[in-house]
């Protein structure tokens, strides 16, 4: 198996993630039972990640096992919204932008990595 360094990992993931959200702002729905993936394969990419991670926590309309979001962040995935959210996402930056951070940091539950 071939070794990834976790720079190359983070790269990939911010890159991708950074112009997913922004690729998506324009394609997203804003009503949360409407959330359909993007068409754009870098902001399905972000999504997917998304969703499959976060949403269960961080979505209205997708909770799983609670009746508020966490953290009181309940639209992960509006792509459109977190996109112009610079406290969150910070264009070209990905180390600079929050949401990049928790998920490289990897500040999610624990069976998230299995």
């Amino acid at each position: 198996m071939k070794c990834v360094s976790r720079w190359k990992i983070s790269r990939w993931i911010g890159g991708s993630l950074t112009a997913g959200l922004v690729l998506a702002a324009a394609a997203m729905p804003t009503h949360a039972d409407d959330i359909k993936a993007p068409a754009d394969p870098a902001a399905k990419a972000a999504f997917d990640a998304l969703d499959r991670t976060c949403a269960r926590c961080h979505q209205e309309g997708r909770l799983v096992d609670r009746e508020r979001p966490s953290h009181r962040f309940g639209n992960i995935l509006k792509l459109d919204e977190i996109s112009k959210n610079r406290d969150l996402i910070v264009p070209g930056n990905p180390y600079g932008s929050k949401l990049f951070k928790q998920i490289v940091d990897q500040n999610k539950p624990y069976d998230v990595f299995n």
